[in-house]
This record gives structure tokens, sequence and C-alpha cells, in this order.
């Protein structure tokens, strides 16, 4: 991990920290486990870029460190995250091959509903799977919606 990496998260979790103190982000039961998503292609994890709390924010493929930004929690259908409570979300509720995947607003629309198809997270809205843009390998590839064809840039757990 490059010192910038090092210093965004610790300024990533300070803010949690202070947020968490106040009564801003709700706290999660200990007992209460989360799970990481992660990719069979390289290890790491489905993550909001930049811890970032507002809807709109990008998802990418992370080292996996446990944070809330990593962690997805089933709602129904939907995928929320401990974060913010905000769901993977298909951004413009777009069905073509190569939209971006970002957190939005739970309202349970088809570009907000999943499910599993053996290692495959399927969208309801197109029937396409959540996918690593181009196959990228390092850290802070964007994830986007693609046919399933079964690959490891396709495979969680």
């Amino acid at each position: 991990m490059s010192p910038f990496q090092r210093v965004r998260r610790y300024v990533a979790c300070s803010l949690v920290a202070i947020l968490l103190s106040f009564g801003l982000l709700p706290a999660t039961p200990a007992a209460a486990a989360i799970p990481l998503i992660r990719s069979e292609l390289n290890g790491l994890c489905i993550d909001i870029k930049d811890f970032s709390l507002p809807h709109g924010a990008p998802l990418q493929t992370w080292d996996c460190w446990g944070g809330a930004g990593q962690r997805w929690y089933w709602d129904g259908r939907l995928l929320r995250s401990e974060l913010n409570g905000l769901c993977i979300d298909i951004k413009d509720a777009n069905p073509a091959r190569g939209a971006l995947l970002q957190t939005w607003d739970c309202w349970g629309g088809a570009s907000q509903r999943w499910y599993w198809d053996g290692r495959l997270l399927r969208s309801e809205l197109n029937g396409l799977c959540i996918d690593i843009r181009d196959f990228r390998l390092p850290p802070g590839a964007p994830l986007q919606m693609w046919d399933c064809w079964g690959g490891a840039g396709q495979r969680w757990y």
C-alpha cells in the first residue's frame, strides 16, 4: 500500500470515528457480521470509492480492509452499504453493457435488485453481471455491468 493510500485510509477511518462519536452514523453491533464481497480475479473487495457518504459514489475494487465502505448486507433483493445504508445501483438505471455501478438511495427498482447465480451477481434490470471493468487487477478498477460469461472478474465470494 502506498503512503498516499495509507494516509487516505487513516483520514477515512478518523472521519468515521468522529461521525460515530457524534451519532451521525449508525453503529452496527459486533455480532452482526456483514460480509465483504471479494473478487476471485484478484481477491479485492467491492468498495465505495474514497469512502464517500453521499449517493452517486462510484463502486470499485480495493484492498480488503473491512471498513464500512466495504461491508454489505442483504435487504430483500437489495445490497445495502453499512457505511451509509445506500444501495448498490446501476447508474441511471442504464440497461446497457458497460453501465457503471454506484451507491444510491434505496428505492427498490430493478437497477437495485440483485441475485446470486452461483458465484455471479446478476441484476434483475437486465440479467447482466457485476464485472471488473477491463479485467483490471490493481485496486481502483471500476465496476460495471457486462454479459455473464463466468470469468474470474465476474465471480464473487
